[in-house]
């Protein structure tokens, strides 16, 4: 049975921000390394006022509500949640990626 995955706010979102310091692992190298399906990832360059580069940041993806798929809409659409399959939730858990809120989907 898939969870419901959202990422929980503020400093550090693992799913877009590259140097969150103590964390072992980040969510889009996990779902690679697992060949993830129903997802994209890709660089986002983020400048300052003056132009500088802040932070290292990814963007991420969820592409279509396909059940057959790792990662889906929760409710048809892009949102801030999503479902993952067992496999990808045991990934994320087990490389100690914790910025998320997890809900077993019950129905």
């Amino acid at each position: 049975m898939p969870y419901v995955l959202q990422a929980r706010s503020g400093p550090g979102n693992l799913w877009v921000m590259r140097d969150h310091p103590g964390q072992p692992e980040y969510g889009d190298e996990v779902l690679e390394a697992v060949d993830a399906t129903g997802y994209r990832a890709f660089p986002v360059e983020v400048r300052g006022k003056r132009g500088e580069t802040i932070g290292d940041y990814v963007g991420f993806a969820v592409l279509d509500a396909d059940p057959a798929k790792d990662l889906r809409f929760e409710l048809g659409y892009q949102g801030w949640s999503f479902v993952a399959s067992d496999r990808v939730v045991d990934a994320l858990k087990a490389a100690e990626v914790t910025e998320l809120s997890v809900k077993r989907v019950t129905s």
